[in-house]
């Protein structure tokens, strides 16, 4: 009768061992883990300074940079032209008349542009169409 147990018990003991071991692991690494993290993000307060300047003439320095980044990644999507995978700056506004929505587009896709930049000759022609259409509907 002990035959039919002895897998059982022998199993169960090899997995309550390697539940220790796994556990006696994960401690002794999370440790060296977080003495890593604290001296590299400027967290350990053993140093003579508080923390929180330890952090920032650290690792928290960074963020100045990461700030200019992403400032500048906003600025980007913010200004680019809104068609369909254009990388260009939009210097243009063209209104949706249906939505009322003004989208900015870049030389190449805005229809009133047919060169790299608006010339007089052109910015009088669209100004003079403008004028037109506005002594239509007023009358």
């Amino acid at each position: 009768m002990s035959d039919i147990y002895a897998p059982s018990l022998l199993r169960r003991i090899l997995t309550y061992t390697a539940w220790t071991v796994i556990a006696v692991v994960t401690y002794v690494a999370w440790n060296a883990i977080a003495a890593w993290s604290q001296k590299f993000f400027g967290f350990r307060n053993g140093d003579g300074n508080g923390s929180h300047y330890l952090f920032f003439s650290g690792s928290g320095s960074d963020l100045a940079y990461l700030s200019v980044f992403w400032g500048a990644l906003v600025f980007y999507r913010k200004n680019n032209c809104h068609r369909a995978l254009c990388w260009r700056l939009g210097h243009y506004d063209q209104l949706d008349p249906l939505t009322g929505i003004t989208h900015k587009l870049c030389w190449r896709h805005h229809p009133a542009v047919k060169q790299r930049a608006l010339k007089l000759h052109h910015i009088e022609a669209i100004h003079g169409r403008y004028l037109e259409h506005r002594r239509r509907r007023a009358s």
